[in-house]
């Protein structure tokens, strides 16, 4: 996976904490002010206020806050306002700081680990792609508005300034990800054409797919800040807007979703299309997930798993062991090949070799070749086919073909294929797993059908219909 270009250093961390350290108090006091004026007590009668009204919000893992805003969108501005922008950089206790009451200090950094779990500016990174994708949803031109309660000095504020200043963690974060020209602090404001930059740097598209996006812009197909909101607001993953960019001949049709179903025409090829994006991203987590298939490959060293019963202790140390680890994914580069229309894999210089998906068909599955893990620096090469039963027996066989093509090259291949390849008689099941074990391609069934596949498709297609408020 290609990560941020975001990068952050030292000497920046310690003038943000002490910008932090200075406003942080008034900003809590005003979030406090905003909670209490907000009255919402998640009550069946309650009703979340419109996005003209002043909202606080919190970002937090588990019980760690990452970050603190209060916003609201200005229509007479067309600007998000932002009364409170708070973030953290959560660490590990170690033995220099104050322990609580009662308690001894202690270090409590696990081994080999830095005090900082996460990445310099993750909280600011997370809340200014929150605070974008809210103007992008409300309708507003991605400006961004602070008031005099952000970064501000009581002075400044008591001689009648009325404006903020733009959070240096934004400004260090455009800075990394250099967005020209930079934010003009003093404004307290910043701009469209700076935060569409930003937006775009903090999505984190890979080169080739952001060469794509722009050709559709510089038509006026899409805009910058509409494929933004589709990654950001989880309607699309990287990987399946690759997909659809490259694979599809008319990709507006399907990220702007205006295409109704009474367009049957239309609104089917939008589906199809929609359809081979999400086979691929089934595809994509079931590599990615590190913890179901990380057992054959625990280090000796590792402690044994907490919080488990004996005969679940006995089952994980003798037979599959695995590690609760939340978001464990694997150092994975993903890729679209338009012209097989496929997905190519790589994994990490620092990856373990990963295996393949325990998917159906399991006939002679620790017999054969075809299902050992993948070795770095090994090209997987998967041909993505969601066809219904009646594709499946008038295209699957050529299906084979080309997959095998592949083979003759040197490339390992494996093709996959919805749930209803279980619908065809078992006679023609077995004619094409021979076919394929015969051409040294892996048939892997996919245990959706293009029935469910379809359903998340006009979820798909309704969500990037953007209605603002």
């Amino acid at each position: 996976m290609t990560t941020s270009p975001c990068t952050h250093s030292q000497g920046a961390q310690m003038l943000l904490d002490a910008i932090q350290s200075e406003h942080i108090p008034h900003g809590l006091r005003k979030l406090v002010e905003h909670i209490d004026a907000f009255g919402y007590t998640r009550t069946a009668d309650d009703k979340m206020p419109r996005a003209n009204a002043w909202r606080p919000y919190r970002l937090a893992v588990q019980d760690v806050i990452f970050a603190c805003t209060v916003m609201r969108h200005s229509k007479e501005r067309n600007a998000i306002e932002i009364d409170v922008f708070l973030t953290a950089e959560p660490r590990y206790r170690t033995a220099n700081d104050p322990a609580p009451e009662g308690e001894t200090p202690r270090d409590t950094v696990p081994p080999g680990q830095s005090p900082y779990p996460y990445e310099p500016l993750a909280a600011a990174r997370a809340l200014t792609l929150m605070v974008l994708s809210e103007a992008f949803r409300c309708g507003a031109a991605l400006r961004l508005r602070f008031t005099e309660h952000v970064e501000r000095t009581d002075d400044e504020r008591a001689s009648g300034q009325k404006r903020g200043h733009v959070p240096f963690a934004i400004l260090q974060l455009a800075r990394d990800c250099r967005v020209a020209p930079l934010p003009d602090v003093e404004s307290g404001v910043l701009q469209p054409a700076q935060a569409v930059r930003l937006y775009a740097a903090l999505t984190g598209f890979p080169e080739r797919l952001r060469e794509r996006i722009d050709k559709l812009v510089g038509d006026g197909l899409l805009t910058l800040e509409r494929a933004c909101y589709l990654v950001q607001h989880g309607v699309w993953t990287l990987p399946e807007l690759e997909g659809l960019i490259t694979g599809c001949p008319f990709p507006d049709l399907i990220l702007d979703g205006e295409v109704q179903p009474e367009s049957r025409h239309l609104y089917n090829f939008a589906q199809v299309h929609a359809r081979t994006a999400l086979l691929g991203g089934v595809l994509d987590r079931a590599l990615l997930a590190r913890d179901p298939q990380f057992a054959g490959h625990v280090p000796a060293e590792l402690p044994a798993p907490k919080g488990r019963s004996d005969g679940a202790k006995s089952m994980v140390d003798s037979a599959n062991p695995g590690l609760d680890v939340e978001d464990d994914e694997r150092d994975l580069d993903v890729r679209y090949d338009p012209v097989r229309g496929a997905r190519t894999y790589r994994l990490g210089a620092a990856e373990l070799p990963m295996p393949l998906p325990a998917w159906q068909p399991w006939t002679e599955r620790t017999k054969d070749d075809r299902w050992r893990d993948v070795e770095q620096g090994e090209m997987l090469v998967v041909l993505l086919r969601p066809r219904d039963e009646s594709g499946l027996l008038q295209f699957l066989k050529a299906d084979i073909v080309v997959a095998a093509g592949a083979v003759k090259a040197g490339v390992r291949t494996a093709l996959v294929v919805p749930l209803d390849f279980d619908d065809l008689k078992a006679t023609e099941q077995e004619a094409f797993l021979a076919q394929a074990k015969a051409s040294g391609v892996l048939l892997l069934v996919c245990p959706e059908t293009t029935r469910t596949l379809d359903g998340y498709a006009r979820e798909k297609l309704s969500r990037s219909r953007v209605l603002p408020e």
